[in-house]
């Protein structure tokens, strides 16, 4: 399968993310599972599309784990291979200082960007994960009404 692009428009403002080659992915993958295993754990309900508000409490949590300067490392690696249009020009999120300048006073916006730019990269994953995750719930189900019937 090919790497793919996808555009978004989020708060008025178009986004285009291309997805990371292989082993780039994989070694974001590794650093986002920690982050992410106490988000993905309470979220009972929640899916990638749930609304940002849903997961800001799990996202804090999350965050709070983080060293200083590890939040700013990860939304350059998150959003490096994203462009958004700005005043009709494409507009690279690949440093510190582009991030600044188009998220300046909208930090929601940035991470509902960081969102996309995830579900872009790794919707298979964690589709996989919920899929799973919703199977082994419907079997525990299933055991406990044969058990109460029986």
């Amino acid at each position: 399968m090919a790497i793919q692009s996808k555009t978004e428009t989020i708060d008025g403002l178009e986004f285009t993310t291309t997805q990371l080659p292989a082993m780039d992915s994989f070694n974001l993958l590794a650093k986002l599972t920690k982050l992410l295993a106490p988000i993905l754990e309470g979220a009972d309900g929640l899916s990638l599309d749930s609304e940002l508000s849903e997961l800001a409490p799990l996202l804090g949590g999350a965050l709070s784990q983080l060293e200083d300067g590890g939040a700013s490392k990860l939304a350059l690696e998150v959003l490096g291979n994203t462009s958004v249009i700005v005043n009709d020009a494409i507009v690279g999120l690949n440093t510190a200082e582009k991030i600044n300048a188009v998220f300046g006073g909208r930090l929601l916006t940035m991470l509902k960007a960081m969102g996309f730019a995830l579900k872009v990269n790794y919707a298979d994953f964690f589709d996989s994960a919920l899929v799973q995750k919703a199977s082994a719930e419907a079997a525990k189900a299933s055991d406990s009404t044969l058990t109460t019937t029986s």
